[in-house]
């Protein structure tokens, strides 16, 4: 169950910070303090959380967030505290983010998935969605910089291999010109689809109790149907306090923007 194991220590940046030493040693300095500053509120915050002081926890965790430490590990603890204080829609949030930094992490991957099973709505994916991530199924193993990173990779290793091929031919060449193809024609796409999953469309979590959605962007439009805490839907549209979203069974509507946090 969520929140029950430990929360994760801060990792500390060594390399950057060697890095920065060998090249600037007085900026590396500043570095190093703030590195420094970082992990010892970090630490602040797993004893509050030890200590069963949620709130305090969540105010340390949330100001490092906003200070501008994007990490796997404090989404995971942000996620894990919001859970034990009940708040379904800021864990759902927090671990979603916490996946794009650490997608093959097992204990962030059981939380989520019974988090996920927690919530009042049950939304059915189509099909043909269930076949694709079943096709594509790598793409929740990686992060998006190690798809785009093995997608270039490969790409260029097939016309280094092309040009090689085409000066002196070989068999081998030419089978490994076969692999390196077909290898391209599921990578290309796929770090395509994940770039447009993180980087384009964005995804919005029902933090609030209970979100009425409408027909709308207007208080008094039309009742649709109702949503609660920790469902998830694509954002497709904006018109001041209010965002429409579609759900994975397509159904879509308006509701307000305080009710949802958006994964950006």
């Amino acid at each position: 169950m969520p929140g029950t194991g430990k929360v994760r220590p801060y990792k500390f940046m060594k390399t950057r910070i060697i890095l920065f030493i060998c090249f600037f040693v007085s900026y590396s300095t500043a570095i190093f303090a703030v590195e420094t500053t970082l992990q010892q509120q970090f630490q602040q915050g797993n004893e509050a959380y030890f200590a069963r002081d949620f709130p305090k926890a969540i105010q340390i965790y949330t100001d490092l967030e906003n200070r501008g430490l994007k990490s796997g590990d404090l989404f995971y603890n942000l996620g894990n505290t919001y859970y034990r204080t009940g708040q379904v829609g800021k864990a759902v949030y927090y671990y979603t983010r916490a996946l794009r930094y650490q997608p093959r992490d097992r204990d962030l991957n059981a939380n989520y998935r019974y988090v996920l099973s927690q919530r009042a709505d049950k939304i059915e994916e189509p099909l043909t969605t269930r076949v694709l991530k079943t096709l594509f199924f790598w793409m929740d193993l990686a992060t998006l910089k190690e798809m785009l990173i093995l997608a270039a990779v490969f790409y260029v290793l097939f016309f280094v291999l092309l040009a090689f091929n085409i000066v002196r031919r070989r068999f081998v060449l030419t089978a490994l010109l076969w692999v390196f193809g077909v290898l391209n024609l599921f990578l290309l796409p796929s770090a395509a689809m994940k770039f447009y999953q993180e980087r384009v469309r964005t995804m919005a979590v029902v933090v609030a109790p209970k979100s009425t959605v409408l027909s709308e962007p207007s208080a008094g439009a039309i009742k649709l149907f109702e949503l609660h805490e920790g469902s998830l839907g694509h954002v497709t549209d904006r018109e001041g306090d209010f965002i429409k979203i579609r759900l994975a069974d397509g159904k879509r509507g308006w509701m307000a923007r305080s009710e949802a946090a958006e994964i950006l």
